[in-house]
């Protein structure tokens, strides 16, 4: 048997703040090992870990995710610590010369968002717009699916904290339903314009941070007064808003994931 203690680095230009995580591993053995992980410095007290949540898991030789192949799961505080931080720890069996992922959530990167909306834009060319709403800190182009027109509009974002991959696969899943066949999706499209902004935090999810920006800021916290500078995408959310008709948006939905937290429910 082996065991590792992982330590994970924090978000940028921050302290401590440590979540997500997604690391892979490679067994060079012929045969069968059970390997067990700590990671040692989490920084919430509560986690879906302590309801049985287990980390998600890709082998390469299967070929597929699972939540389900882990065992010997605990989280518990760190004994001695000079700081609140949290332990996770569980056991997995690998297979013969396999490589596997581990990792928080069912990750969902930025390309994995790239690919799906060139798809999108070459199928559904009638019904989406995409444009360059600003750069984030990186450079990187900030792409919304923006539309215009006099109906009401129904504003909705998603991945303010980058390690909440929840808020992308639910994005994900809205706009397909939004683009589809039903009765519904059609209904909405005709009294209604949705503007997605479905990564606002695009360089924390490159990055690997669980929470902030590259300037170690948290984007939900800084919406009263957002500087254009170290807050872009924030700031040019606002300013986009400000352009629109005046009472133009019926609703303006925030799309989060939660670390302690079961099912889905509103923040209002």
């Amino acid at each position: 048997n082996y065991s590792y203690e992982l330590w994970l680095e924090s978000d940028t230009h921050t302290v401590g703040c440590a979540q997500w995580f997604y690391f892979g591993c490679r067994s060079y053995t012929d045969k069968d090992i059970v390997t067990h992980f700590r990671i040692a410095n989490l920084k919430k007290n509560k986690s879906l870990h302590q309801e049985g949540l287990q980390p998600y898991v890709f082998s390469v030789k299967e070929q597929k995710w699972s939540c389900f192949c882990c065992f010997d799961l605990d989280y518990f505080p760190a004994k001695k610590a000079k700081a609140d931080r949290f332990c996770l720890q569980w056991s997995y069996r690998f297979q013969a010369e396999d490589t596997v992922f581990f990792a928080l959530f069912y990750p969902y990167t930025y390309t994995m968002l790239r690919l799906f909306l060139d798809k999108l834009k070459v199928q559904k060319q009638d019904h989406v717009i995409a444009s360059e709403l600003c750069r984030t800190i990186a450079g990187v182009p900030h792409i919304a699916d923006l539309t215009f027109g006099k109906k009401r509009i129904i504003f909705v974002i998603a991945r303010q904290h980058s390690g909440e991959v929840v808020g992308s696969w639910v994005m994900q899943g809205f706009m397909r339903f939004l683009l589809g066949k039903s009765l519904y999706a059609k209904v909405l499209r005709e009294k209604f314009v949705f503007h997605l902004i479905p990564m606002v935090n695009i360089d924390g999810v490159v990055h690997g941070n669980a929470r902030c920006t590259l300037a170690g800021v948290d984007p939900n916290r800084v919406w009263h007064d957002p500087n254009p500078i170290i807050h872009p995408v924030i700031h040019q959310i606002k300013e986009y808003l400000r352009s629109l008709p005046p009472d133009s948006v019926d609703i303006f939905l925030d799309l989060h994931g939660h670390s302690a937290k079961c099912s889905a429910f509103f923040y209002g």
